[in-house]
């Protein structure tokens, strides 16, 4: 007997989301490098880019895709790339601390 069509099956998996997500957090990646990045300790850091508004473990996020990137973040030194990646996405992309992007 079919399965009714809201129940899904293992098979039923919609793999275009999957695959939509992977192409953005690839667009972002070749924006911003690969997630993770780590600049070290940001003392040590911001001896060496004074004045530069640099978050640790930021996360890039949008209203459509969520979290698209994760990692140490000078948005002084990325600001081209954050819109060149907001552009390529066709959306506003944020920039916010660790502790409200981990869901």
């Amino acid at each position: 007997m079919p399965h009714p069509p809201h129940v899904l099956t293992p098979g039923a998996l919609d793999t275009r989301e999957f695959a939509r997500r992977d192409a953005v957090a690839r667009l972002a990646a070749e924006h911003l490098g690969p997630e993770g990045i780590c600049y070290g300790t940001m003392s040590a850091y911001h001896a060496r880019t004074p004045g530069h508004l640099t978050i640790k473990n930021a996360n890039v996020c949008t209203r459509e895709h969520g979290k698209v990137w994760w990692g140490d973040l000078d948005v002084t030194a990325n600001v081209r790339e954050l819109r060149a990646l907001a552009q390529a996405l066709g959306t506003t992309v944020f920039v916010i601390p660790e502790p409200f992007g981990r869901h």
